[in-house]
């Protein structure tokens, strides 16, 4: 649930290796769901999972970032039956595929509204996101929930990119390329480097024996913890 605010912000931490992040990650307290909240309003849900201060990155555009972004949340996930949808979900390959597809729906109603292409990465983070708000929510079954939660995949930011800086196996490294200190989701320019952050992160979870989306909150949620409290988004 990360966010960029007018005042300073907590500088991302960078792990030191993969022993020092798996024992952290081991030690996260990272269930997505509180106590069980009223039926889920999806217009104030969205808006919260994903909040204004998300959009910052967004200048001069044609139509107001964040209205496009949750107005087609909205249609995607609830007129279009997309969480009836993920509801079925059994896999992860499932759950990629349907992801990935969300995406590329998002970039074509952002492409249609702004008369542009969005960046790659900024194109997964949100949903992403979205994702991990909607994964909370108690209209989702306990049993589903307990699969979902562990398919889904980190949104990647300074924060996220930079807890695993120094921890990634040497194959992704290639794959990946050289990762700067400042990196953040502009970074993430092409499918290669998505998966493979995405995989290391996988790797690290699971010598955790913690779902990918652990090292979110430990990365975020943690460093930023009234803003976690208070559900709003990166």
């Amino acid at each position: 649930m990360t966010c960029q605010y007018a005042f300073a912000m907590p500088k991302p931490k960078q792990w030191t290796d993969q022993v020092e992040l798996v024992e952290d990650l081991k030690g996260c307290r990272w269930e997505l769901r509180s106590s069980k909240p009223p039926p889920t309003d999806w217009k104030r849900t969205i808006k919260e999972w994903v909040g204004a201060n998300t959009f910052r990155a967004f200048r001069h555009m044609p139509e107001k970032p964040s209205k496009v972004f949750r107005e087609w949340a909205f249609e995607a996930l609830v007129r279009r039956h997309g969480f009836q949808e993920l509801l079925s979900i059994k896999s992860r390959g499932n759950y990629d595929k349907w992801l990935h597809h969300l995406a590329a729906d998002f970039r074509s109603r952002w492409k249609s509204k702004m008369g542009r292409e969005i960046s790659f990465g900024p194109s997964l983070k949100l949903p992403n996101l979205l994702m991990k708000g909607v994964c909370g929510l108690h209209e989702i079954p306990e049993a589903t929930y307990k699969r979902l939660v562990w398919y889904l995949h980190v949104p990647l930011d300074s924060y996220s990119i930079q807890a695993v800086r120094n921890c990634i196996d040497e194959g992704l490294k290639r794959q990946i390329g050289y990762i700067p200190s400042p990196a953040g989701m502009g970074f993430v320019t092409t499918p290669e480097v998505y998966d493979g952050l995405q995989q290391a992160i996988r790797l690290l979870a699971k010598k955790a024996k913690v779902p990918p989306i652990a090292l979110d909150i430990l990365a975020w949620d943690h460093a930023h913890p009234k803003k976690a409290k208070d559900k709003k988004g990166k």
